[in-house]
């Protein structure tokens, strides 16, 4: 499973939510932060360090946070291989 959260924004409540169900499912999940482009490099480093703090109470999260932008093209052929690497399991 996939959770996206948007970088000028960080971690929500919904995203909190959906990743307790994924956690109560047992359900192993990757966050990915979008919008990346439009998020200052320093404030995007503090927001990426803040998820990953975050994730630490979540055992079924992978400890990979991939950071994209669908503008920009940055960081998607790192996601589609960890696409395609999740569908083979």
């Amino acid at each position: 499973a996939f959770v996206i959260i948007d970088s000028r924004h960080g971690i929500k409540g919904n995203d909190r939510e959906f990743m307790d169900r994924l956690e109560s499912a047992r359900q192993s999940f990757m966050v990915i932060m979008t919008k990346c482009d439009l998020v200052k490099p320093d404030d995007l480093a503090r927001r990426h360090a803040l998820v990953m703090d975050e994730l630490h109470s979540y055992s079924k999260a992978l400890k990979t946070v991939r950071m994209v932008s669908a503008y920009t093209g940055a960081g998607l052929s790192e996601l589609i291989g960890d696409i395609f690497q999740m569908s083979k399991k």
